[in-house]
């Protein structure tokens, strides 16, 4: 019955579920990309920049989802409308914002 739970994720469009994934992974992998300083094996600012940056658009983009009617209606696909609800988003919205925030703080 758990699995039930979050089906309202499957109520996206397939090219919007694939955009999130494409734009999230393309966010990660530019940030590894930046060279680190010689010497120190922590990630330099630009790339914590980056993924603070990707996770706070996801947090807005999930949270725009769950508060906004006509996001849905873009995002959505009408077959599927009956399978929304919001708590995913917001929990979604909840963690990666906590994420950009950790990212800045630690």
């Amino acid at each position: 019955m758990t699995g039930m739970k979050y089906k309202g994720l499957l109520a996206l469009k397939i090219h919007v579920m694939i955009a999130v994934i494409v734009i999230w992974n393309i966010g990660f992998i530019a940030a590894m990309q930046i060279d680190p300083i010689p010497g120190d094996r922590t990630m330099p600012k630009e790339g914590v920049a980056i993924i603070s940056a990707t996770c706070l658009l996801a947090a807005l983009f999930t949270l725009a989802i769950a508060v906004s009617k006509e996001v849905q209606s873009v995002v959505l696909a009408p077959k599927r409308m009956h399978m929304f609800s919001s708590r995913p988003y917001y929990f979604i919205s909840f963690v990666t914002g906590a994420l950009a925030l950790s990212f800045y703080t630690f």
